[in-house]
């Protein structure tokens, strides 16, 4: 099933650092992780740009874009 019909090849996540994260429940490395490696398996070229509103060297471990 092709899920571009536009043919994009990325997506932007608006304030990125706080996905997956409530309170003291903090997902959003594991978050960053599957949402590539689901965007690596339908198009492996795809963009993914996330907005960061605060330092964002934590989340930044290299990591999120190898799965």
């Amino acid at each position: 099933m092709d899920l571009r019909p536009d043919g994009l090849d990325g997506w932007r996540v608006d304030v990125a650092n706080m996905t997956g994260r409530h309170k003291a429940q903090d997902l959003n490395h594991g978050v960053a992780v599957q949402m590539r490696r689901a965007m690596r398996e339908q198009s492996p070229g795809s963009l993914l740009i996330g907005e960061h509103c605060h330092d964002y060297t934590q989340d930044a471990r290299g990591t999120a874009g190898t799965g």
